[in-house]
């Protein structure tokens, strides 16, 4: 929904990079660490060992998923070097490899997301080259329709879950909830972007700032402030 509407606006570009960069990984990140606390939380007991071990199993999961997506990246590449004459299968080796790395990813218990981010930049900068102009909009074309497809469903189910479990509101739970969400959102943008302006050719000027923050907090409230 935030790319959605920084495509509508026309952000400047880096910004678009940024936002685009954080959605892609902070929920692969969210996964990763979501799985190792309910690992360490469903053991009897906790010794510190273990602790080092689930720091250890974080960058195991996220580093082996980025192997497998990088691997997979290669092979297909590999693989499209010989499609000259076929080109129409083109679309189909890219699709099935891209899923190959998703489901070899959850078969050994590894960042599925992280598996075919990295599978997708690994193709864009050498699968590109094999493949004809066609296929390359085909699968652009059927890759956006997908995304839209897919978007539409998970807030179809959202708002069917929604109407059809019982909920326990806890209104202080949830204003706590959304004030700390927007108070550490807002803070650590500003500090790390202080960090890191020094060292950019194009520095994030207030706006761009802003815009990171806010769009960080996804779907309705960015659509109705950037609108």
């Amino acid at each position: 929904a935030v790319l959605a509407v920084f495509e509508d606006i026309s952000v400047n570009e880096q910004l678009y990079i940024v936002v685009f960069g954080e959605c892609l990984f902070n929920d692969a990140v969210t996964v990763v660490l979501y799985s190792m606390f309910n690992f360490v939380a469903e053991m009897p007991l906790v010794e510190p060992e273990d602790v080092f071990l689930g720091v250890a199993r974080f960058f195991v999961v996220g580093l082996g998923g980025m192997g497998f997506g990088i691997l997979f990246g290669f092979v297909a590449a590999f693989t499209t070097r010989f499609t000259s004459k076929v080109r129409e299968i083109e679309p189909l080796f890219i699709f099935m490899y891209s899923y190959l790395a998703y489901l070899v990813a959850e078969l050994f218990a590894i960042s599925s997301i992280m598996a075919i981010v990295c599978c997708a930049l690994t193709m864009k900068y050498y699968v590109e080259e094999n493949v004809s102009q066609r296929s390359c909009t085909t699968i652009r074309h059927l890759v956006k329709m997908l995304g839209s497809i897919s978007e539409t469903l998970i807030f179809f189910f959202l708002g069917v879950v929604t109407i059809t479990t019982e909920h326990e509101w806890n209104w202080g739970y949830i204003l706590f909830t959304l004030l700390f969400a927007f108070l550490w959102r807002g803070l650590g943008v500003l500090v790390l972007t202080q960090i890191i302006n020094p060292f950019r050719t194009i520095s994030f000027n207030l706006k761009d700032q802003f815009g990171l923050a806010y769009g960080g907090l996804r779907g309705a409230r960015a659509n109705r402030k950037l609108t």
